[in-house]
């Protein structure tokens, strides 16, 4: 369920895109269980927000995409990408996608379609092998010490209501 980045408007130029990332993992052990989380945030990035991106490049071979209307400057991580949107516009992916009219008034109310979102946003997951979600009120430890080849093998999903 994979995730394809190509509207993903702000990292150092010298970051290789995130394609040329995974080419570039090809032989590593986590080559074959490559993951994209996904992370709609609108309005002003919690004053935390600094230490949750150094968590995200403490897992350089996990990959995150903000989808936020905050254009705050921060130093991403290589393996974290924004695309500056709006609250509004992906309500309208979200409702177009699903052929339903949806009420929704607030980013929080984002929080109902998460288990869509590996389809509601499949071009941002393409090429990915595991899609997920998280919020910006986490701080991220090793996760490939949880999420190991052998984990990710023998469950169709893992964490929230999956088999790990």
């Amino acid at each position: 369920m994979p995730l394809s980045l190509s509207e993903v408007a702000v990292s150092p130029p010298e970051d290789p895109p995130i394609p040329a990332r995974m080419e570039a993992m090809a032989g590593h052990p986590n080559a074959k269980h490559s993951i994209g989380i996904l992370v709609p945030f609108f309005g002003r990035l919690p004053e935390m927000f600094p230490l949750w991106l150094q968590s995200c490049g403490r897992n350089p071979d996990i990959d995150w995409l903000i989808l936020t209307d905050d254009r705050t400057p921060h130093d991403y991580p290589p393996n974290v990408r924004v695309e500056y949107t709006t609250f509004e516009a992906v309500r309208e992916q979200i409702a177009s996608h699903l052929c339903l009219p949806i009420r929704l008034d607030a980013g929080w109310g984002l929080c109902a379609f998460r288990p869509a979102y590996g389809d509601i946003f499949a071009d941002r997951f393409a090429g990915y092998d595991w899609w997920g979600y998280c919020d910006l009120d986490v701080v991220f430890g090793s996760l490939r010490t949880f999420l190991t080849p052998a984990v990710l093998e023998a469950h169709e999903k893992i964490l929230w209501l999956g088999g790990a």
